[in-house]
């Protein structure tokens, strides 16, 4: 995933005008590119460019991925926080499963709270092996 899709996005972005940083996250299926322009760059014109960059990087994702875009964040107009669990007995299936199921939950019953996400942890996953008869 990071190798075909997160290298591949990043380096395609690395051209946009005005670009002072990249940070790529990957996990749990997803990329996450975070990009910090230089004081005085034109926002509208770096999303517009940004949108065309990832339109012509789509045909370089392997097959079945979803099609990026791009969002703008000011981190003077938005309220984040980011929580990090760490269970004390090592059950990470456990500790993504209270994340989701509880703490998760009860954020987003918080009035002006318009996401939540859970990454991260185990999940159970389903194996099938077909046999050719």
């Amino acid at each position: 995933m990071e190798e075909l899709v997160t290298k591949t996005l990043e380096d395609s972005l690395g051209a946009l005008k005005g670009l002072k940083n990249i940070e790529a996250v990957t996990r749990d299926g997803k990329s996450l590119l975070l990009l910090e322009l230089h004081w005085g760059t034109d926002i509208e014109v770096a999303l517009h460019e940004c949108s065309e960059i990832l339109d012509s990087a789509e045909q370089l994702l392997p097959y079945g991925c979803e099609s990026p875009f791009v969002t703008s964040v000011s981190p003077g107009n938005e309220a984040n926080i980011e929580v990090c669990m760490i269970p004390r007995d090592k059950d990470m299936k456990y500790c993504r499963y209270f994340a989701k199921n509880e703490i998760c939950r009860r954020f987003q019953r918080l009035e002006g709270v318009s996401e939540v996400c859970v990454y991260g942890g185990f999940e159970n996953e389903l194996h099938v092996i077909l046999e050719r008869t």
